[in-house]
Parts: structure tokens; C-alpha cells; sequence
């Protein structure tokens, strides 16, 4: 899907759309999390978020799949392509700190790491396919996120001088989270063998 939409970079309904002129596309690539291990078994610390796809600005920093944005940056979207599974609901550390929640701090935390001061246009999309009753979008509006980041950020004890402690309620406001369905993605650019791919997809997944 990354790769037909850099490929076809026309006008979309699709509030990411479209990519930016030489965007790079990348799969299973690592975002950093801010709640990372101050010492040997840190209990309250998680691991890195994989993200199922990233489009944009960056680059693979130190680690092999490590994502590494710059102060240039223009256009970041991270993708979490799901069947019908659910959101995850918490990390074993941090139960209740939801999947959407946990990927949208990482989020923030890669463009803090980078110093972006914008403009830049950066998005957390969930796909998912229409029947999965079990995904609600209304669940995950603004102040819900900012409750749960809160919430991890006091729960973990961050040190409050810290780039993210102090920044990421600012870089919140800046990212846009999309819920966006199979369904809508194939009208747009969908064909024969996409389509029964798809209904093989959601027959041996349910």
C-alpha cells in the first residue's frame, strides 16, 4: 500500500495524502520510546514501538531499523495495519496504556529527539477493516490521549526537566490520528488482485 501511494501521489480523500516528493517508505522500522529503561530491570519502562509502516522524512539511525527524524523534517506518518484484532489495551509494565496512545508518544518523542520545529505535517493512521466492531475511533479523541500520556508520564516518574516531559503536550496538538478502513483505502486504489487478497485476508483472520 506505502509504495502504490508514493507511486501515485495524486488528489485523495485520505487525510495523509498525499506523500511527499521523495518520501521514504519503511516497514517493522522502530520508534523510540520516551518511557526507555533507566537501569537493569526497570519495572516501569517499556520497549521500542515497531511500526507496521512509516512514510516521510528520516532516516535509520544507530540501531538497524531505529527512526531518526531531523530538524528539516516536513511529513512523518506512522501506519498500524490491523485485521481483526483489537487495539492492545497496555504494555505487561504499564496495563491500560493502549496501543493508539503508546504509538502516538513515540510519535511525539521522535519529532522532539529531532528538534522539528514545523511546519511539518505528521499522522498516526490505524487501518482497519469496516466490520471490525471491536476498533472504535471515538474511543481515542485528544483529551482521552492526553490523559493516557499523562497519566504514563506521572506513572513513570519522568524526569520533568526532560525534552518530552515538557514538550509533548505542544507537539500533541500537531499530530493528527486518522481511523481509516480497508474498505475506503481500496475505492481509491484497489483492482482485481488487491481486492481478492483482501477477502483472503479477512477470511483467515477472523
Amino acid at each position: 500500500m506505502l509504495r502504490q501511494w508514493k507511486l501515485a501521489p495524486g488528489t485523495s480523500h485520505l487525510p495523509f495524502l498525499p506523500f511527499p516528493t521523495g518520501a521514504t517508505i519503511y516497514s517493522e522500522g522502530q520508534l523510540y520510546t520516551p518511557f526507555a529503561p533507566r537501569k537493569h530491570g526497570d519495572q516501569l519502562a517499556e520497549a521500542h514501538t515497531h511500526a507496521d509502516g512509516i512514510a516521510g522524512d528520516f532516516s535509520i539511525g544507530a540501531t538497524k531499523s531505529g527512526i531518526e527524524v531531523h530538524a528539516d523534517c516536513r511529513y512523518l506518518a506512522i501506519f498500524e495495519a490491523k485485521l481483526y484484532s483489537r487495539i492492545a489495551g497496555g504494555t505487561s509494565h504499564a496495563p491500560g496504556y493502549d496501543q493508539v496512545s503508546r504509538t502516538m508518544a513515540c510519535v511525539i518523542n521522535t519529532l522532539l529527539r529531532g528538534g522539528c520545529p514545523g511546519p511539518y505535517a505528521a499522522h498516526v493512521v490505524v487501518l482497519y477493516p469496516a466490520d471490525n466492531v471491536g476498533i472504535n475511533p471515538a474511543t481515542f479523541a485528544k483529551p482521552y490521549l492526553e490523559h493516557q500520556i499523562a497519566k504514563r508520564v506521572l506513572d513513570f516518574g519522568l524526569d520533568p526537566t526532560g525534552v518530552f516531559a515538557r514538550g509533548w503536550r505542544a507537539v500533541l496538538d500537531t499530530v493528527q490520528l486518522s481511523f481509516v478502513t480497508w474498505e475506503d483505502v481500496l475505492a481509491e486504489i484497489g483492482g482485481d488482485k488487491i481486492e481478492k487478497f483482501y477477502d483472503l485476508c479477512q477470511r483467515f483472520n477472523r
